[in-house]
Parts: structure tokens; sequence; C-alpha cells
């Protein structure tokens, strides 16, 4: 396979910054696709994204229920095709480029009939059907196929299309007709071309037509998508056409008489090859290929083409042609190119750049004897270059070129008359007129010229209207003083392609006719445009049809399925800018052409149990017709259900029949009727687990005589395709049950689907029971995408504090269906503040980073503090006096004092008595009150049990003390005070009682003297023997007395 400079040029060079630089780039893309008739499953759609660009991977999903489709690409060009069953098929008519986050614009797929064709063709093509073609077709001679505005052709492998007949093949410019390829990943060369053949019967017209990936090599065809052989009177037509991706070439056209005009051909070898053709190539555009337009032979005519990015321009062999007001740029080698004896082209009034290629050659000669005249030349290696010719080179502007014009090994006959300016070296070689180029006199504008009138001067151009002529340019009036080649204006021609009318000549006064004007469809109608006033240099034709033309005299097809009058209009212009017009109502009546009807068909089943539904495809007028089964049944229904009672083999047959004709189809052993089967349900999903939203294909493994499926996917959808493809968004567990039913029974079968969400789901926040709070237990379901491969991936706990997201603490992800961490808290509930907290999982998986929805908790401390021992009571006259042991603790806050009238009165609010951190207390107005109960109090608020004081009696402050003992201190840590007990058995016993720091200094003096028997409380405040507050630390308190000594020890927090 050759393969196109097209690459090398278009994609290497003006792709480059934006498709080059999205290598290896993946994205997303997603739209939805329709379908006309469904009301809610769209599923099934298949939607292929055809790789055009280096970067791009061709690859392809399916829509879901919803119509909606999702996948991930590599960034660049794509051509996108939609394809279902019973539907015509869609497609962009030029590349998408696909980058991030591309949306489609919405597609809605209208139902059509699939018709396959082979074999002969003919009659009427509509855009109701889908045309497959499964072999070589063929319009055989006489007979004709006529192919309406938007219909479809496919070849679905490496097939031709010959003409014998007569093809007409009328799009619109808003609905083309389409011959394209009908592989799933289309590609140049997978079908062969259209074929006319060397035959006087062949004839026909395309008109906004596509034509893609043809030109395989072999066949009639040998490599061109569009190859025209006829030798009838009669010119084929190809006009408003685009012919694209060839696998070899473009248009081929020998020995015949063709118009080829308005159309776009690229990414080919050859755009248009002439061989021994006298044709018109008007106004079409071609780009991204090797050689433009290749004449052999062929005086044909060459005008108002546009021709970019290619190797080779127009080449000409041999060829009397004329080449004019065509527009070249951007070409590698040459722009234009005249070789052979025999070849006298007339090369005028041409625009030749190369803005890109500075070794590129605007026109060429070699043993040739052109006319180059009025021609634009410009920024080329080489302006004209002359090789063994004879050529005319006048009125031409060659500037800004490396060298203007070369010759060589010859002796041209003149070159004269231009402007040569601005080149690098304006004259070369050893085949110019002597003394060329040397200023020695004036031209009749009095400018300074060569002996052959060449000036070298700045042309002048107008900036606002490129190429033109500004008022005084030296090349007003300095051509070819000749009056056969004057302006429009009269006066002497200028150099250049664009003339400087110095006055306006007359507008032009039109009329116009049509032949025929009445008659059936199609109708090929030739019209001819009269003028009796000024020159023309434009016509634009409208033919009421949606179609249009730039022709002088047009022919068109007009192609109708009822009767319908056209008006057409002419608007033409003159060189001046002045414009007439000619409107004719209702000018051309087209009645439905009387061609005969062709019977075709299918139906559905062709293996069954008896129901068959057979379709009616058949094409053109159908007044009549007959359907016979084979069992001696027979019917006029369009489109019948019929029932076969036998097991057996059955041809069927379909006349049509119409104003035209009859036809008739029978197909062979066409039904086969067999007993049913039973029916196995089955099926396998693509994936029993996703993460939403997750596309689930279905395959279907039912086995046995199956009319009907129904399928349940368990979130309120279903559907009855075979094979359906269904998008989960909710979260859950679903059962999918599919129910296949036949003849002979139904039987279901079911598979469990399992969605989850990407982030991770907090189902609580609980306090932990039985603790001192400080923490919460937080569960939580895994995110979908934690799964048990080893992958690196964790959750992190969070919590909202001061405003902010504050982590906690994380652990590893490890494919469990859920987890609890042990979370630390800010604070604890209580009554009188409930420390709310927000708490969050943060799922960092390979997929991505997904947080979940936060939830709120606490933390509780619901450990109540010991029940305080050693509660006794001394009675005295005017007090009773409490004392108990201290609170064992850590979070003991203080004691609570209730008193009542019996021992079992019950501790509340109303009764309590007194409230305090100290180890005793006086009740110096107990009344009557015999009994006290004592309760401990903590931070959370926790109170314990209540202690009941044993009875006791005597003096004041004889406590039953029998020894030394030194009680840990209330509060420690301190922060500016705490109370510390002690114990002393013996009245009048020195009892010291000191303050030490971490180095055994003593820091303040509590006790030091005799005391009285009994508990004691002492205070320090923090501060030493000089009153000074002491930094925080470590320190300790020591009691000592009579052999006694013990120490505790406390810290100090400020």
């Amino acid at each position: 396979m050759r393969r196109i400079i097209l690459f090398a040029i278009t994609l290497s060079c003006i792709l480059s910054a934006s498709i080059c630089l999205a290598e290896d780039r993946m994205v997303t893309v997603d739209g939805y696709c329709f379908l006309e008739d469904e009301a809610s499953d769209h599923s099934g759609t298949r939607v292929l994204f055809e790789a055009v660009s280096p970067s791009a991977v061709t690859d392809s999903a399916f829509t879901a229920d919803t119509g909606y489709i999702s996948l991930g690409l590599s960034e660049g060009l794509y051509v996108i095709h939609y394809t279902h069953d019973g539907y015509l098929p869609h497609d962009t008519s030029e590349p998408v480029y696909i980058a991030a986050n591309t949306t489609l614009a919405d597609v809605t797929l209208q139902p059509g009939t699939i018709i396959e064709v082979s074999g002969d063709v003919f009659g009427e093509w509509t855009p109701d059907h889908w045309f497959k073609v499964i072999g070589d077709i063929r319009v055989p001679p006489d007979s004709s196929l006529v192919i309406h505005p938007g219909t479809l052709i496919s070849f679905m492998d490496n097939y031709q299309m010959t003409v014998n007949g007569a093809l007409i093949a009328a799009g619109t410019e808003t609905d083309s007709i389409r011959f394209v390829s009908g592989q799933l990943g289309p590609a140049p060369g997978d079908w062969k071309g259209i074929v006319f053949t060397d035959s006087t019967t062949c004839s026909g017209s395309l008109e906004y037509c596509v034509i893609e990936n043809a030109g395989s090599g072999g066949g009639a065809g040998d490599g061109w998508a569009l190859k025209l052989e006829s030798t009838g009177s009669t010119p084929i037509l190809i006009e408003n056409c685009t012919i694209r991706y060839s696998e070899n070439n473009g248009i081929f056209c020998g020995r015949a008489t063709a118009q080829i005009i308005g159309n776009h051909i690229y990414e080919c070898e050859v755009g248009i090859y002439c061989f021994y053709s006298s044709s018109v190539i008007s106004n079409n555009t071609l780009g991204r290929v090797h050689t433009a337009i290749e004449l052999s032979d062929s005086p044909s005519l060459i005008t108002g083409n546009t021709i970019e990015n290619v190797v080779y321009g127009i080449s000409c062999h041999g060829s009397s042609a004329v080449i004019t007001g065509n527009y070249i740029g951007s070409f590698i080698q040459m722009g234009i190119y005249c070789t052979g004896a025999l070849s006298a082209p007339l090369i005028m009034n041409n625009i030749i750049e190369s803005l890109m290629y500075s070794s590129a050659t605007g026109i060429i000669c070699s043993a040739s004897s052109p006319r180059i005249v009025g021609n634009i030349v410009r920024s080329n290696s080489t302006g004209i270059l002359i090789e063994s010719a004879t050529p005319l080179i006048a009125d031409n502007v060659i500037s800004e070129n490396n060298h203007g014009i070369n010759a060589y090994s010859c002796s041209p006959d003149s070159i004269m008359y231009n402007n040569v300016w601005n080149n690098g070296t304006n004259y070369t070689g050893d085949g110019l007129p002597s003394n060329i180029g040397d200023i020695c006199c004036t031209n009749y504008n009095n400018d300074p010229c060569d002996t052959y009138y060449n000036i070298s001067m700045d042309p002048l151009f107008d900036p606002e209207n490129e190429y033109h002529l500004l008022e005084g340019s030296p090349c007003i009036d300095a051509g070819l003083p000749d009056p056969a080649t004057y302006d429009a204006d009269g006066t002497i021609a200028d150099i250049g392609a664009f003339p400087f009318l110095q006055s306006n000549p007359d507008p032009p006064v039109i009329d116009f006719t049509g032949d025929p004007t009445t008659g059936a469809s199609p109708l090929a109608v030739a019209f001819t445009t009269s003028n009796t006033g000024g020159p023309i240099i434009s016509w634009l034709w409208d033919f009421g049809d949606g179609t249009s033309s730039s022709r002088a005299n047009p022919a068109h097809n007009y192609i109708v399925t009822e009767p319908t009058q056209f008006t057409v209009s002419l608007l033409v212009m003159g060189p001046g800018g002045g414009t007439d017009s000619a409107v004719k109502i209702d000018y051309i009546a087209v009645l439905p052409g009387n061609a005969p009807p062709v019977a075709h068909f299918n139906a559905d089943p062709l293996i069954g149990h008896g129901d068959v539904q057979f379709n009616n495809q058949s094409l053109g007028a159908i007044s009549t017709l007959l359907w016979t089964f084979g069992d001696e049944e027979s019917s006029d229904e369009w489109s019948p259900l019929h029932h076969y009672a036998m097991p057996d083999t059955y041809t069927v047959c379909l006349e049509v029949g119409g104003a035209g004709g009859t036809d008739e189809e029978c197909k062979i052993d066409y039904i086969i009727i067999v007993d049913p089967e039973t029916v196995v349900a089955g099926f396998t999903p693509s994936d029993t687990f996703g993460v939403v939203p997750a596309p689930i294909a279905f395959t279907n493994t039912s086995s046995g005589t199956i009319d009907t499926y129904h399928w349940d996917f368990g979130d309120g959808d279903s559907s009855s395709v075979a094979n359906p493809v269904h998008t989960y968004t909710a979260v859950g567990d679903f059962t999918v049950t599919l129910i296949a039913a036949g003849p002979a029974n139904s039987d279901t079968a079911s598979v469990g689907i399992r969605m989850l969400p990407a982030e991770a789901i907090i189902t609580a926040v609980d306090d932990v029971p039985d603790d001192q709070g400080g923490q919460v237990l937080v569960s939580f379901n895994r995110s979908g995408h934690d799964t048990n491969s080893p992958r690196s991936e964790i959750y992190a706990v969070e919590a909202f504090y001061n405003s902010q997201w504050v982590t906690l603490l994380s652990g590893g992800a490890y494919g469990q269906e859920g987890y609890i961490y042990l979370v630390p808290t800010f604070c604890d509930s209580t009554a009188a503040d409930p420390c709310l907290t927000q708490f969050r999982v943060i799922a960092h998986m390979d997929e991505g980073i997904f947080i979940s929805d936060p939830m709120t908790g606490y933390s509780v401390d619901n450990i109540a503090p010991s029940v305080p021992e050693g509660f006794q009571i001394t009675f005295s006259p005017g007090a009773s006096i409490l004392s108990w042991n201290p609170c064992p603790d850590d979070d003991f806050q203080y004691f609570n004092i209730y008193r009542g009238p019996d021992a079992d009165f019950e501790p509340s609010p109303e009764n309590l008595a007194h409230q305090t951190i100290a180890t005793h207390w006086a009740d110096e107005s107990p009344g009557h009150t015999l009994f006290y109960k004592l309760t401990a109090v903590d931070n959370a608020g926790n109170e314990s049990g209540p202690a009941l004081a044993s009875d006791a009696s005597g003096a004041a402050g004889e406590l039953s003390i029998n020894r030394f003992a030194l009680h840990p201190c209330r509060p420690n840590p301190l922060n500016s005070r705490t109370m510390i007990i002690y114990d002393v058995p013996r009245s009048n016993i020195v009892v010291t009682l000191r303050i030490y720091d971490e180095q055994g200094r003593i820091v303040r003096h509590l006790v030091d003297g005799p005391i009285a028997a009994g508990r004691h409380t002492v205070i320090w405040d923090g501060r030493d023997n000089q009153n000074r507050k002491v930094a925080s630390g470590i320190y300790f308190y020591k009691l000592e007395s009579d052999g006694f000594s013990q120490a505790r020890k406390l810290s100090l927090l400020r």
C-alpha cells in the first residue's frame, strides 16, 4: 500500500501544534444517541470512534438504556459512526477533535429498512432504506438507477459499482448521498469504487455525493474512487461532491467528456487525472494529495480551482489545455508543469505561490510551447523555469522568488511586458533573449523598462483586495498592446491576474431558458444563458430543489416522488461589479417516473416454528402485489405475518406491479420450519460488581427456541433486547432476572449485581462503652474501589475542629466490607456541653480521592467514681464532724454530702447539704438530722453510689486515727493550689510537712510543730517560703514525725 504524502504535509505541519502534543493523553467523551421510535430503551447503539490523527486510537462503546455513552479515548481527531440494527446509520461528516471533557451533540437514529444488494441494480433508491452492497453491483445497459437525497450506500467488502446504463445520484447541499465503507472500522481501500465503463450507453451525474474509503487496487476501477470511461455524447457530471480517504486516487477521466465542478477532493494520491479527455474541471478544491490535477493528451478546461498542500499542482503532458483562474499555494515542488512537444496550453490569470516550501517552482516548461499570460508567480524558489521550450511569457507579475525567470537550452519566442521585481535574481540561464532585464528605455507609461518592455517595479497590490492593483500601479496599461487582449474597459491589458478597470463596463442584461421544462423524473434539464449587455464573470444558479451551480450553461437532474414545480433563478455579475438576475416561477414541472417497480423482500425468522414476518422492501410506484409462501397460501398484504402449519422448507415469491411494468423476486428454500426446542435461560454479566455509575453488558447464553426476552435489572428498569447494556446509578445489591420464552416453554435465570459508591459510607459514630471517654468508634462501609488486590490504598478519618477538617488517624485499605476505627475526640459530652463533632472518611484509592458524607457523634465518660470509703461521723455539741477517705479515681472532681431524716432517704438536689474536695466537714447546723450519705462526682458529672456513715459519738476532734498517714493531695496536678491531708495518731507530737523540688531542696514549710491527734488538712498555694510563685514541674510533699516518714509526688502546671 502506498503511503500518501498528505500525512507528511497535513499531520506533521498543520496539526502538529494541537494533535502531536496530545500523544498518550487520555480524555473522556460522552453524549447521547436516541432511537426515534423508542420511548425508553435506547440501548445497543454501537458508537465507533475511528482514529484519524496519529495520536488517536480507534475504539467503540454501546449506549445504555438512556442512550448515554461515555468512553475514555486518546486525545485526537476522530470520525464518529453510529449504527443500530433496524435504523439508518449516522456519522460525522468531518473529523471531530476529542479533547478533555468533550460532550458530543445529541444524535437521533431514524428507523429504516436494510436492503442487501448485489448483481444488477436499477429503479429508485430512497433514503428510508439503507443499502448494503454485499457483492459487485451493476447498472445494466438501457437501465437507470436514480438515487434520492439522503440515501446511504455501504459497501460491505471490496466490491465495485459499475455503470453501463444511467446513474443519477442527485443529493442536495444539506442532504448528501453517501457511498461509504460498511466496515466497523472504515479504512482507505475498503471498497473499489464507481466505474462508468467504456460504453456509448453509459451516462449519469453525481451531485452532492460523498465517496470515501474507496480506491483499492484491482478490478476495472484500478485504484480510482471514481473512474469515468464513457464514450457517450452526453458529458458525465460530477458536481459538489466530496471524494476522500481513497487508498490510491480520486477521479479518473479517460476518453470521456466530463464536467467536474465544485468538488472537494483530499486524502488520496492523484486528485483528478484526464487521459485523452476534453473535460471541464472547474471550481474544485483539492488538498492533501500528491498530485492535484494531471492531464495527458487532454485539451481540457482547468479553471477556478483551489489547490493547496500538495506536491504537484497541475501537471500537463502533451495537452493543449486552458489553465486559467486557479489558485495554487503551499506546494512542495511544482505549481504548473508542462511537458511534451504537443503540449501548448494557455496558462492565464493564475496565482501561484508557495509560502511554505522554499524549493518550489511556480511554472515549469519542458519541451513545450505554452502561453503564460497574466499570472502572478511569487514567493517560490523559482518563478518560471524554461527548459528546451518555446513559450510566450507576457503580462505576468513575477516577484519575491529566489530566481525570477530561469531559461536553459532554449530560445523562447518572447518574454515581454512582464513585471519581474524583487527576486533574488530576476533573470538567469543561457536561453534568455539578449539584454533582457537591462533597463534601457521607457514604456507607454513612461516607466523604465528593458528592450522587451519588461519592467521591475513594485506592482502596488491592494492590501484590502489581495493581488488586485491599486490606482497608480505601474502594471496598469503596461501589458501587451494587442486589441485582442484589451481589458474589459477597452484599455490596454494590465500586467497581472486582475485588471484595474478604469471605467465600469455595461452591466450584463440576461435571460435564460431550460430544455425541457416538463417531463418525468428523473428529468435532465439543460439551461442556457443569454446576454445582451456587458460581459459576465460569474454565474449563480438556484434550481429550486436545494442545489445550485456556478456554471454558465449547466445541466441539472430533477428527481421527484410526486408532481412538483420548481422555481429557477440566475444571478450574474460583470467585471465592473454590475449585476443582473432572472427568476422564473414554477418554471420546471416534474412528474414521478414510470420506471417499473423492483420487487425485494426479507423475512424474520428464516428458521422458525410457525409464524414468519415478511417485510416488503420493494422500490418504485407499486399498485399491485402478490405473495406466494410455498404452502399453497398467498396474500396481497404489504408485509404479511404468515403462519406455517408444518415443518418443511419453503420457497417464497413476491410479485409487484405498477404503471411501468411488473417485477418478481423468488427466494428458493428461503423459509425453514422446525419443531421448537426447550428453552433454557442463561446469561453472563460483564461484571457482577461496579462503582456507580457503572454500565454492565449482559451476554445472553440462553438456548432453545426463543421468541421473547424480558430482563428485570432489579432497580426498576427493564429491557426486551437479547443482549442489553444497563447502567446502574444507584448503590445496592440487585438481582438481575432474565425470562426467556418460546413456543415450548419459558425459563428464568438470575444473577446478583452489587453496586458501591466511590466514597466510603459512614454507618455509625458510637461512644465506646464503659470507658473514661475521649474516644469513639467510627464504622464505615468500604469504597467501591477498595479491593483485596495488592495496591497501596488508605482510609483517613477527619474531624471538624476550629472551622477546619483535622486528620485524626489513618489505616490501610484491604478489601474488607466494612471497617471500625477507634478515633480520639477533642472533648467529652457533658450536661453543660454536648461536644458534638462531625467526622468524615477520606478514601485514598488508586482511582482518586473520594470524600464521604459527614456524620455527627460524641464521646462520653460513662464510668462513675468509686463509692467513698471510711465515711464516719463524730457527734459533738453544736456540730457533726464527718470524715472519709480520699477518692482514688484520677478524674475525681468533688464530693456531695446529703442529709435526711432516716437511713432510707434517697439523695437528691433537695437534700444536698454540702459539696467539697476535702475529706472532712463539720455540719454546724444538723438540727435533729442524724443520717448522712456521701457520693463522689467525676469530671464528666458521673456520680458514684452513696456511702452511708456508720454511727459514732465522742468529743470534737476525736476521730478514730490510730496511725500516721499522708493522703493524696487534691487536685493533682495543680494549677494554683492543692489540699494536702494527713493523719496524726497522738497529740502533742512534733510534725513537719514540707514541699521539695526534684533536686531535694526545700521549697516550702507547711507544718512544723506539735499537732493534736486527728485528721488535718493544709493548703499549698504553689509558692515558696519567700512567697514567690514556683515554676511548673515535679515536686514532692513529705510528712515526718516520731520516726515516721512518708512522701508523695505532685505536679504543678502553670
